[in-house]
Order: C-alpha cells, then structure tokens, then sequence
C-alpha cells in the first residue's frame, strides 16, 4: 500500500543512514508507514481509524524532524512508542476510549516489547555474551533437540 508514499520519502531523507531495527541487531532499513498500518488493522483497529493514526504518527515525527530531535536517529523502538502514544491520545469520533485503551493494549503486547538484548559479563575473563531472542530462541531448539 502506498497510501503515505510521499511521506515515507519525505521521512526517510532525514535518515540517510536508515532507520535501527531495535529487534535485530546491525540491521537497518527504510521508514515504511504501511508496516504500521498493518501492525494497527492486525490489532483489530478498523482501517479508518487506522489510516488517521498513522497519518498522525507520520506528521509527528516530520516536526520532530524539522525541530531536529533525532540527532541521535531513528529506531522502531522510538516509532513504536510514538505509535502507542498516538493511539491513546488521539481521540477518535464514535469510539469509547475503552475501546482506544482495548486497541493499545493490543499493540503495545505485540509490538511494544523490543528484542532487547542483554550482555552477560563473565568475571573470570574479557569476554562479553550478548543474550537477544535469536540466541534464546536457538537455545531453546538445541535444548529440545538434546531432550
């Protein structure tokens, strides 16, 4: 879909070294809007409400852009809080704000938590582990295979 392509492009240029994937580590790609609008209808927001979320999503990050707030870039960590604070703040026509609380309840459980990776320090040496799903998730799998 590509109902906010201009958009994407106008955001994208801000980023010439690509937006940080919080989930996987050294990876970079693209701000793409329609990968929050399917996050949201996911969820069971209704693709109207949908479309004005994102639309608001998008004009919140170009004046964070124009005001220079991201200095430090843009990660999906930072677009998915914005997503969720846009989703409680936004009041929208003929929805009870329970059901606003219902929709981003929902978004934050599938998409709020990042794949945070934690580094495991070993006292008897330099070396430093670095604990992300991917390494769980393997681990899991040799530990079922061995079982």
């Amino acid at each position: 879909m590509f109902f906010f392509k201009g958009y994407d492009e106008e955001i994208n240029k801000y980023f010439p070294d690509k937006i940080e994937d919080s989930k996987l580590k050294d990876v970079r790609g693209d701000f793409e809007s329609s990968k929050i609008l399917s996050s949201l209808v996911k969820v069971g927001i209704p693709f109207e409400n949908a479309l004005n979320i994102v639309y608001h999503v998008i004009s919140m990050i170009l004046n964070d852009c124009k005001q220079n707030k991201y200095t430090d870039g843009l990660s999906t960590h930072k677009i998915r809080k914005i997503v969720a604070d846009t989703i409680i703040k936004y009041p929208i026509e003929d929805t009870s704000y329970e059901e606003i609380e219902k929709w981003a309840d929902k978004y934050v459980r599938a998409y709020g938590r990042d794949g945070q990776r934690i580094e495991v320090y070993f006292n008897d040496s330099d070396n430093i582990l670095e604990v992300d799903y991917n390494f769980l998730k393997k681990s899991y799998c040799q530990i079922l295979y061995l079982i």
